[in-house]
């Protein structure tokens, strides 16, 4: 098949030239990345002369599978039929002979190929120059480092007390802002949250207002030159327009800034000086309306400076410049982008702070670079960090281009080449790493840079990504380098019409202009390689205002069976722009038995039976925490009615307490006599939980906490309030995030524990056939599904908050990154007029920029489909929401522009039935009153849930309770090593555990512990040894998870599986079933081995097809601690 852009891509492929490669959606750079790494190694002389870049894990490990994929292929000596096959081949080919050439054994040790994240990539250069990096020997960043701000601001406000610069810059800034101290520490706590982008040019500067105040100018400048060059070709008439409307308004006595035109015969210059903007703005109140419209005939008048014959300065012309400047105005709305630029102008700021303005801004500079220096300080301390501080500690180990740290000439002897995925995602920190990696480059030194990456599909803004560094290095050097700027525009993914659509609408929705310095990017066509389509491939249904999310929901059903009756095994996914717009299609799913799987999209602290675990765990830390102990009593596992909550929270027991208005709710719980005037109803129930509440309560120092919250859950009837497997997987995950901030028997930072709650997301259901994929559009970014449905596009983005500091990091013209802050603002003027003229600028800008990324959001949604394409959205009663994403496509739907594509959808009749079901809230969810556990011993709460309902009778031997339970303790010590490290655990440590094991075992029921101890001690020890152990327990692993719980409905009823280790090493999903067994004296191992491969094959089979649909190689295996070995099924 000829690729009608198959010259460029053999451009890309030519290893001897450096190039940026321009790769839109479905173009398949991942696969032009791939032969492109092929074609370098096997020119290589080591494989690590090769690094490869990329923005997730998941990429680096696509790409590492997919390479080792490739060697295997070219393992076989046909070449396979397929011509992109083929070519894979042949380049794998030659890799494989160096690879036997060099001794290489790329195959056998796949951990060569240098291909990691741009964050591994930061740790890796940090770690191997330790000793010169500000942290030492770097940590693991923190996964809440707000917290770690607000620890370090905290603490750095005592220089409020002290004399000197620091303390008068922060008392500068406290009166301010109102002597607020929460306003001050939410000021710093944003600003140490992006210190990348103002840390370097503060230190660098010894004079920071210079610097701030070039920047300022430099943009006006720019814009001044666009401007001038937009209207070169009718400079003359301008100015002779100008300078007659100027002369009219000073005869009339106007105070229009148009009357300062007077006398002008040529444009301003474009040198940043206050009166070149002031002209140059004034020109563009004569194009322009007060609201940034062209003006019409009708607005041209005396008030502009065009009166009648008897009122102007030139009687004789006064018709004629009427009407030339309507012709000028007809003639600039014609020109692409000119509108834009003019009301770019009037937005810009002034050129210079006040003196008032710089005093704030001189007391930021000077608390700013201390604050971050005592942060990394706190970082040393608890043995933490954040990503910018290991980005900052790779820079610094570097050094700079004048002079090279030692890090810096190793790497530059190693590295011969450097790919970047993604790279229109790159932040103006991770640019100038990659500067310094290529630092002594030379243009055909037989080194290379290639970067890929896509400015139309630049998301992330908000993570401080930049896309104006992607168009800055496809225009200028890197460093010393040249690259080529290379364009793909062949879609392999979608159909031609869906491809046809994309072309025609987003050459409108993007900007007609690129602007480095804004990230603006411009619209570049695909060309569709398939055409397979007859039916209409892109839908727009537009609902009646009236219609509710539930409508649309319906509509939503419908579109996605009607993908199913097309194409069984066809994908499908539901896109949207926050988890907000499934409000209603979820319910509907699940009403109409459609299976489906969400990637971070249900918040589990919004799971009633979370939310009960949750009280649960605070009730048994806190007594007095009122709302957590009314909370578990309402719970379905007690159920009392409100009365008896009442009675329970208001009535005081005489003998046992003082009288108060709030008495102590376990007291009350714990009273006969006060549980005497509740119900018959509710007194027994709560002599059913009473009981089991006062044990839990009297023990709750003596185990670890998670095993007392989930003893306690569990004897209380928990799991039996569950509606299915899915409840009892997020109520694992809650445990197990419980089990990793626990200290003992209590958290190590509640703040920390509740945080990490409220981002806790549910697992997506494993094991389904072919589920309804719903997730935001940012994850989708890199899929591709056949059927694509994006609901809500009516719905705004969020109102844009006030905030009390503005500042924008820009490329200027020469490539050079510029910062751009304003003062910060009082409270009191956020939104009032007293705020700066670049306080104005720079909430445009944010505006603009965010408009900007709205419609590239949108084209990433659009190009995940294949075969059709569905845009759900309600009509609007004006215009759009600001912010949403039918914003984008107003212009062209208001138009009729789409119409012919579009489906009106009226209000259904009130007689179709809800999506949800409405009696979910009628009634009192509960046990019933004499619920008992079903393996609950009398008087002893159980720690774990049985594992089987043969295992827990009581005809179960003592060798065989002995056997589960050190079983039991087994997984979890196991679990506890993955979370702490195999290095933590030494001889020391063993023998410190031997404690802890003793008091699980007995909470568990072993009077007897003393073999079970020696079983656990022998099982660990050999573990550590052993290297296989020691990789089965490193945490570093991608997706590394133990007892990972996953809820399936693989062999008909819903059920749970729990899997005792998981992990991506290479691009393989290992999943590992832990056994304590042992072959018996005499035994061949051999033997052994066969005996339990067939007693648990068919349960690893299942667990092997929990994860199908990762289309990665999944193995299975046996570890037997005791023997030690690993065991492949």
């Amino acid at each position: 098949m000829t690729i009608a852009d198959q010259a460029v891509r053999e451009q890309a492929l030519d290893i001897r030239h450096s190039c940026a490669v321009s790769a839109p959606a479905g173009s398949g750079k991942t696969g032009l990345l791939i032969r492109r790494i092929l074609r370098l190694l096997a020119q290589c002389d080591q494989p690590e002369q090769v690094l490869a870049i990329t923005f997730t894990r998941k990429a680096a490990a696509e790409m590492q599978e997919r390479i080792l994929d490739a060697l295997k292929l070219a393992g076989a000596d046909t070449p396979p039929d397929d011509d992109y096959q083929r070519d894979i081949w042949s380049d794998a080919r030659r890799v494989l002979d160096q690879d036997r050439a060099k001794g290489w054994h790329l195959t056998a040790s796949p951990s060569r190929l240098r291909i990691m994240t741009i964050d591994s990539l930061c740790r890796n250069l940090a770690r191997q120059l330790a000793l010169e990096t500000a942290l030492g020997d770097v940590p693991e960043p923190d996964e809440q480092p707000e917290l770690l701000y607000r620890d370090s601001i905290r603490d750095f406000l005592r220089h409020l007390e002290e004399p000197g610069p620091l303390g008068e810059a922060l008392a500068t800034l406290l009166r301010h802002l109102d002597n607020n101290v929460g306003t001050l520490e939410t000021l710093l706590e944003g600003m140490l949250a992006r210190r990348e982008q103002w840390l370097t040019p503060l230190l660098d500067s010894q004079q920071a207002r210079q610097v701030l105040e070039q920047s300022l100018a430099s943009t006006v400048a720019e814009t001044l030159e666009a401007v001038r060059d937009a209207l070169a070709d009718r400079a003359s008439d301008l100015a002779l327009l100008a300078d007659y409307a100027g002369g009219n308004l000073t005869k009339a006595h106007s105070d229009s800034a148009v009357r300062h035109l007077t006398g002008m015969t040529e444009l301003p210059g474009t040198k940043a000086t206050e009166s070149n903007l002031a002209n140059w703005q004034a020109l563009s109140d004569l194009l322009l309306t007060k609201r940034h419209d062209w003006r019409s005939p009708k607005g041209i008048s005396k008030r502009e400076g065009f009166p009648t014959a008897k009122d102007a300065t030139d009687p004789d012309n006064a018709a004629l410049r009427k009407t030339q400047l309507t012709e000028l105005i007809d003639h600039c709305a014609n020109l692409p982008g000119l509108l834009e630029l003019l009301i770019d102008l009037r937005h810009l700021p002034a050129l210079a702070y006040s003196d008032g303005q710089w005093h704030l801004l001189e007391a930021l500079t000077q608390v700013l670079p201390r604050l971050a220096a005592e942060l990394s300080v706190l970082f040393k301390i608890r043995n933490s960090c954040d990503f910018t501080a290991i980005t900052l500690a790779a820079l610094d180990a570097l050094g700079s281009s004048d002079a090279p740290g030692d890090l810096s000439l190793k790497l530059d002897y190693r590295i011969h080449h450097i790919l970047v995925d993604e790279f229109q995602d790159t932040s103006a920190i991770q640019f100038n790493l990659l500067k310094k990696l290529t630092a002594g480059w030379q243009a055909d030194d037989g080194r290379t840079l290639f970067i890929v990456g896509d400015g139309m599909q630049s998301l992330y803004g908000f993570r401080n990504a930049n896309v104006g560094i992607f168009l800055e290095a496809r225009r200028l050097p890197v460093g010393a380098i040249p690259l080529s700027p290379l364009d793909l525009a062949v879609n392999f993914r979608s159909d031609r019409q869906i491809v046809d659509w994309v072309n025609r609408v987003f050459q409108r929705v993007f900007p007609d202009r690129e602007d480095i310095a804004r990230g603006a990017v411009t619209y570049a066509p695909a060309i569709a390689a398939r055409d397979n389509l007859r039916a209409p491939a892109v839908t727009l249904e537009c609902f009646e205002q009236e219609c509710t999310q539930s409508d649309e929901a319906r509509r939503v059903i419908a579109l996605i069976r009607d993908a199913r009756d097309a194409d069984p095994e066809g994908s499908i996914a539901i896109l949207t722009r926050a988890r907000s717009h499934l409000r209603e299609i979820i319910p509907a799913l699940q009403a109409h038995g459609i299976d489906w799987q969400a990637t971070d999209m249900a918040p589990l602290s919004t799971r009633m039976p979370v939310i009960d675990l949750h009280s649960l765990t605070r009730a048994l830390l806190n007594p007095g925490d009122r709302i957590a102990w009314l909370s578990i009593l309402r719970a379905p596992w007690c159920g009392l009615t409100l009365p008896d909550l009442h009675h329970l929270a208001t009535a005081n027991d005489d003998d046992a307490m003082v009288q108060t208005a709030f008495p102590w709710l376990p007291g009350q719980v714990f009273s006969a006599k006060i549980r005497a005037g509740m119900s018959q109803d509710g007194r027994q129930r709560l002599e059913r939980v009473g009981g089991l509440l006062a044990a839990a309560w009297k023990n709750r120092q003596r185990k670890p906490l998670r095993q007392a919250v989930e003893g306690l859950w569990l004897a209380l009837g928990g799991p039996a309030t569950l509606r299915d497997s899915n409840d009892m997987a997020h109520c694992e995950q809650y445990l197990e995030l419980l089990e990793k901030h626990s200290r003992g028997a209590g958290l190590k930072d509640m703040t920390r524990f509740t945080q990490a709650v409220e981002k806790l997301y549910a697992a997506p259901l494993m094991g389904l056939k072919q589920p309804v994929q719903i997730m935001t559009i940012h994850k989708a970014k890199g899929l591709e599904f056949d059927t694509v449905i994006l609901p809500g596009l009516h719905h705004g983005g969020g109102r844009a908050n006030n905030s009390l500091l503005y500042w924008r990091e820009r490329i200027n013209a020469a490539g050079t990154p510029e910062l751009l802050i304003a003062p910060p603002l009082a409270p009191s003027d956020t939104d009032s007029d007293n705020a700066s003229r670049l306080v104005s600028h720079l909430k445009y800008e944010d505006k603009l920029k965010s408009r900007l990324e709205d419609a590239r959001v949108l084209y990433v949604a659009c190009t995940r489909a294949i075969k059709r394409l569905h845009l759900l959205y309600r009509e609007p009663a004006k215009a759009p929401a600001s912010g949403s994403l039918l914003n984008c496509l107003w212009p062209i739907l208001s138009e009729g522009g789409l119409n012919p594509d579009a489906h009106h959808r009226p209000r259904p009749s009130s007689e179709n039935p809800d999506t949800g079901d409405s009696d979910t809230l009628r009634h009192l969810l509960r046990l019933s009153d004499h619920w008992r556990h079903p393996y609950l011993e009398v008087g002893r709460l159980p720690t774990q849930a049985p594992v089987s309902t043969t295992t827990a009778t009581s005809t179960e031997s003592d060798g065989d309770r002995t056997a589960r339970h050190t079983g039991t303790v087994l997984h979890r010590t196991l679990s506890r090593i993955v979370l702490e490290g195999v290095t933590a655990w030494d001889a020391n440590r063993l023998e410190r555990q031997r404690r802890a094991w003793d008091i699980q075992l007995r909470h568990l029921g072993l009077d007897e512990t003393a073999a079970a101890l020696v079983v656990l001690e022998q099982a660990v020890s050999n573990m550590l040894r052993d290297d296989t152990g020691r990789w089965l327990l490193d945490n570093r692993h991608e997706e590394s998870a133990c007892e990972l719980a996953l809820g399936h409905g693989i062999d008909a009823a819903p059920e749970l599986s729990v899997i005792d280790r998981t992990f991506v090493d290479h691009g393989v999903r290992w999943i590992i079933d832990y056994k304590t067994a042992m072959p018996h004296p005499g035994q061949p191992l051999g033997d052994f081995l066969d005996r339990e491969t067939a007693r648990y094959r068919e349960q690893l089979d299942r667990y092997s097809r929990l994860f199908a649909n990762e289309n990665r190689e999944v193995r299975t295996a046996l570890y037997f601690p005791l023997v030690p070995t690993l065991h492949r099924l």
